[in-house]
């Protein structure tokens, strides 16, 4: 992975660094990116729909919106102990659990992790982010500091 020691380091991401001038609308773009790959692991469970939110988001290619989505990113230390710094081949997900919402019974949070090596994802609908995960990031920083899990 292009810049993991830096990352390592650093313990945060530049978004301005990695996209240049032109990352607002790029970070927005990968952001809906893990809109997609979240709903699709949703939709692949024949018990939920994808929240209507994120729909609306990929669909009317949004620039501006809220959601109930919000994605921190990590890196795990076990990982990083047990298969050294470069274990990119190490790539996959979790389990999704989803969670019953008292003031909304119609309505399921969700969590959710992927990653790359020592390098996770992790995702939180409707429900409150794990605080070693990372600070919350719904394509609205410049910068984007790493938890650590």
């Amino acid at each position: 992975m292009k810049n993991s020691e830096l990352i390592l380091e650093r313990r945060f991401i530049d978004f301005e660094e990695v996209y240049g001038d032109d990352f607002p609308s790029q970070q927005t773009n990968l952001f809906k990116y893990f809109i997609k790959s979240f709903g699709c692991r949703i939709y692949a469970n024949p018990d939920f729909e994808v929240p209507y939110d994120l729909v609306e988001i990929v669909k009317n290619n949004l620039t501006h919106f809220q959601t109930g989505l919000k994605i921190t990113m990590s890196l795990n230390k076990a990982v990083l102990n047990n298969l050294g710094k470069d274990c990119f081949h190490f790539i996959g997900k979790t389990e999704m659990p989803y969670y019953n919402l008292e003031d909304y019974p119609n309505k399921f949070g969700f969590s959710l992790s992927e990653h790359v090596g020592w390098f996770f994802i992790n995702y939180f609908y409707l429900i409150n982010v794990n605080e070693r995960s990372g600070v919350e990031w719904i394509a609205d920083r410049k910068v984007i500091f790493l938890g650590e899990l």
